[in-house]
């Protein structure tokens, strides 16, 4: 692939992640005027965060590992006993998710004290119910998350770009319609259906490789296997930063009163809108082409594909950077300020934390 052409890929997802970022606005707008920072919307983060923990591992270790191997050895290759390798990987790794759900669903009461352990009582078992009720998105997500490494080893990016576009129209249809019924319960069903619509897209946009190609197999000693395994360790070692990151924040933050970790929750979705519309766009466009060049030993090549997507994604987001913090408080201000939510909300310390330059530049450059 060209430098021009990974542009202009790189472009087109950033205009896409760009509409999905614009309906999650508008989500964050909806849900900060029905729930305001407040303790159930507290409960909620808890819950959403726990079942998203193992999928947002796996999702970056299945792409990194797996497109490499594609391009080296599967390109062009079809047929289960081709892909036993890959569908080796798959299989384990939702295995691995349903057990995970099924571990979560027994001990949800002790990771949310585990992760939260400020809450009030009736926080806890608010968050231990809706965490109970998120827990199908595990199996779910790690199915999308195969399926978008299948599609983006084919340079098929469009569809899993849609996730944020389907979750969120799904988030704000059930907030709109349920949320003076349900209450915060909304949200959640929001985030099922949005995510179950996703992998049914995937399903579908991949049906021709998983009627095929795609298998159940445990050939542990595949080198197909083998071969992505042997990077999966330090990838998740690697990944665990950031999901720790937030995992400390939540676990102070619940001692700090209510409303505390959904102010956080605002913050930190307007802080990394660079990184979610920008620089994941590039890294998406750049990495098929990084891994074949890599696949075929051509290594001058790579650290050209390299140095240019690194180079592309600096000049989208340092300008991004600037413009984030000389304008967060009345960003959030014109945005968010309706309903529950008010202005004592958009300027506390948690809230306004978050625009900081170290925390914006530790995220675009992982």
């Amino acid at each position: 692939m060209s430098a021009g052409a990974g542009h202009g890929r790189a472009v087109g997802l950033s205009v896409l992640n760009a509409g999905s970022k614009v309906l999650a606005i508008a989500k964050t707008m909806i849900v900060a005027a029905f729930f305001g920072a407040s303790a159930t919307l507290d409960a909620f983060w808890v819950a959403y965060s726990l079942p998203l923990l193992l999928p947002s591992l796996l999702t970056t270790v299945i792409t990194v590992a797996f497109v490499p191997r594609f391009m080296a050895t599967l390109e062009g290759r079809e047929g289960p006993d081709a892909w036993a390798g890959a569908n080796t990987l798959f299989t384990l790794i939702i295995a691995i998710s349903i057990a995970a759900a099924t571990a979560m669903f027994t001990y949800a009461s002790v990771l949310v004290s585990w992760m939260a352990p400020g809450l009030s009582p009736e926080t806890h078992a608010k968050a231990v119910e809706l965490t109970r009720v998120l827990l199908p998105c595990v199996p779910l997500l790690t199915l999308s998350s195969v399926l978008s490494a299948i599609s983006n080893a084919r340079e098929r990016f469009l569809l899993p770009a849609l996730e944020g576009v389907l979750t969120n129209i799904t988030v704000i249809g059930g907030a709109v319609l349920f949320a003076h019924s349900l209450g915060v319960s909304a949200l959640t069903f929001g985030v099922l259906a949005g995510f179950l619509l996703q992998a049914g897209v995937l399903m579908w946009g991949n049906r021709s490789d998983l009627a095929r190609n795609i298998r159940p197999r445990f050939a542990l000693r595949h080198p197909d296997f083998l071969g992505p395994a042997a990077h999966l360790l330090p990838l998740l070692v690697g990944s665990m930063g950031s999901v720790l990151t937030s995992l400390i924040n939540q676990y102070f933050l619940s001692h700090g009163g209510e409303g505390a970790i959904s102010a956080m929750a605002y913050a930190a979705m307007f802080a990394y809108l660079p990184v979610e519309v920008f620089a994941q766009a590039v890294i998406t466009a750049f990495y098929p082409a990084l891994g074949r060049h890599f696949a075929k030993g051509e290594l001058v090549e790579a650290g050209h594909a390299f140095a240019e997507g690194l180079r592309f994604v600096l000049f989208l987001t340092i300008p991004s950077a600037v413009l984030l913090i000389l304008f967060s408080e009345p960003l959030m201000a014109l945005l968010l300020e309706r309903g529950k939510f008010d202005a004592s909300q958009t300027a506390s310390p948690t809230t306004r934390s978050r625009f900081t330059l170290s925390e914006c530049a530790r995220d675009w450059l992982r």
